[in-house]
């Protein structure tokens, strides 16, 4: 193996919960990427405010500015990262009016459940 060169693949990982409470970003401060797809995959998941069921397919309606002054973030950086999961093939985004309608895929949600 070459010395950059790094391994990506993680086939299974446990962690216990209070060690993710002390990795996990504080309040008032910038989210970093894995807290904010963490807490995005949640606000779907979990049903908060602005969030329903069509079907089968839970969605989760928000602004980018939104997101942006909740994770303390630009609001071109939230646009950049939720088209990189969306490219990955982990989120989906619908528009309605200002709002975007996230969903998570099938594939994302192997590794959030």
């Amino acid at each position: 193996m070459k010395k950059n060169q790094i391994n990506r693949t993680i086939h299974k990982m446990t962690f216990d919960i209070t060690l993710l409470d002390i990795l996990k970003t504080k309040d008032n401060h910038k989210l970093s990427r894995f807290d904010a797809f963490m807490w995005l995959a949640e606000h779907i998941l979990d049903g908060f405010p602005f969030s329903q069921k069509e079907g089968q397919l839970q969605l989760y309606k928000v602004t980018n500015s939104e997101l942006a002054k909740l994770w303390h973030w630009s609001r071109p950086s939230v646009q950049k990262f939720t088209q990189e999961l969306i490219d990955l093939g982990l989120l989906r985004r619908e528009r309605f009016g200002k709002y975007f309608a996230y969903s998570l895929s099938a594939e994302a949600e192997k590794f959030i459940k």
